[in-house]
């Protein structure tokens, strides 16, 4: 009952939560009942930048994330809120996310020549394609989800579809589900390629980049 429960605001799964605890709740996100709030997201190729502001105070803070997509916003606003809860200031939490970085592979950029190769959720990769105005085209590397039993070819399909609704510019995929990402993307009207194994897929890429 003295404890904090820091929610996501804006996510319909989450919000049913505050019901079943007897702590605080805080929210976090983007929308305007949250308890702090995101906005002014800017996304570029070196990272995102937004204002986080609290709620009852009015305090804002300009927030500088070495990491792109809107997920990541919320992974920042969820930490701001919960550093609040015991004392620590929101200034003093946006320094220290300045510095923040992912561990090894996870959404990292690999620039060659002016092909930006990237690994991502297709919505981040759709920002920074947004970022970049014009200047990229965006290839997204898509292997198996494992373990969706009956849903598995409904799954991959729809991931196939949201490439192309994201305005990813190719999908190559490797994996026989994945098989599935790329046949949607394809009849979508999308450009896309299915190897066999990861070894054939990272030629492609090499050829890519030739």
């Amino acid at each position: 009952e003295d404890g904090f429960a820091v929610l996501n605001g804006d996510n319909e799964y989450v919000l049913p939560a505050a019901d079943k605890t007897k702590a605080k709740v805080v929210y976090f996100g983007l929308g305007e009942n949250c308890d702090f709030r995101g906005s002014d997201i800017v996304t570029s190729g070196a990272g995102t930048t937004f204002t986080c502001t609290h709620k009852d105070t009015g305090e804002a803070v300009n927030v500088s994330l070495q990491l792109i997509g809107e997920h990541n916003v919320y992974n920042a606003l969820s930490a701001i809120a919960g550093a609040f809860c015991y004392g620590v200031p929101m200034a003093v939490s946006a320094q220290a996310l300045a510095t923040a970085r992912l561990t090894g592979s996870r959404q990292e950029i690999v620039y060659i020549g002016d092909i930006t190769f990237m690994e991502a959720a297709l919505k981040t990769l759709a920002e920074a394609k947004k970022a970049a105005h014009g200047k990229a085209r965006t290839i997204a590397v898509l292997a198996d989800m494992l373990e969706l039993g009956d849903i598995s070819e409904d799954a991959h399909r729809r991931v196939g579809r949201w490439a192309v609704e994201n305005g990813v510019d190719f999908v190559l995929t490797y994996g026989p589900q994945a098989a599935y990402i790329a046949d949607e993307a394809a009849e979508l009207g999308g450009k896309s390629k299915h190897c066999a194994d990861r070894q054939e897929a990272a030629d492609a890429l090499r050829l890519m980049a030739s």
